[in-house]
C-alpha cells in the first residue's frame, strides 16, 4: 500500500486555513499521561498539534510522511528538532539523501540549542550514515 498524498501540494495553506484546537485539548492530553516525559504526535503535518505538546512534555516524537508538510513544520519554528528529525527521515525514505542531510544538520543545531541530547545523538548517527552512503 503507498502512501496516499493529499496536502503536500498545499502545505502552507493548510498550515494557514486548518482549524486551531484549542489549549484545553493538550491540557486534557496531558492530564490523562501517568507521566509527562514523551508524547508522539503521529501524522504530524504541520506541527500544530505537536508544540502545544511539546509545552507540556519533555520530549515530543514528531512523525509524518510528508516531506513538505514536514518543512512547514520547521519553517514555522525552526527550533523544532523533533520535526527536523522527521523530515530527515521522511527525505531519506523518498530517496533524498543529500537533503535528507541537510535537515539532519539542522535538526542537530536546533536540539543542540535547546538542549535535547537524545535528539542531538540520533540526528548525528543517521547524518553518519547518509554521509557515509554519499561518500561510498
Amino acid at each position: 500500500m503507498s502512501f496516499r498524498d493529499h496536502f503536500s501540494h498545499t502545505s502552507a495553506a493548510y498550515a494557514e486555513f486548518r482549524p486551531r484546537y484549542p489549549e484545553s485539548l493538550f491540557d486534557w492530553l496531558a492530564s490523562l499521561a501517568p507521566a509527562r516525559r514523551l508524547a508522539w504526535d503521529a501524522a504530524t503535518g504541520n506541527g500544530q498539534a505537536a508544540l502545544p505538546l511539546a509545552a507540556r512534555f519533555e520530549r515530543v516524537v514528531a512523525s509524518d510522511a510528508s516531506a513538505a508538510q514536514l518543512r512547514e513544520a520547521v519553517t514555522r519554528d525552526p527550533g523544532y528538532s523533533a520535526a527536523w528529525k522527521a523530515l530527515g527521515r521522511a527525505l531519506a525514505d523518498a530517496g533524498r539523501d543529500a537533503d535528507a542531510l541537510a535537515a539532519w544538520r539542522s535538526g542537530i543545531e536546533a536540539a543542540h540549542a535547546k538542549g535535547d541530547k537524545q535528539a542531538e545523538k540520533e540526528m548525528t548517527v543517521f547524518a553518519r550514515r547518509i554521509e557515509k552512503k554519499l561518500e561510498g
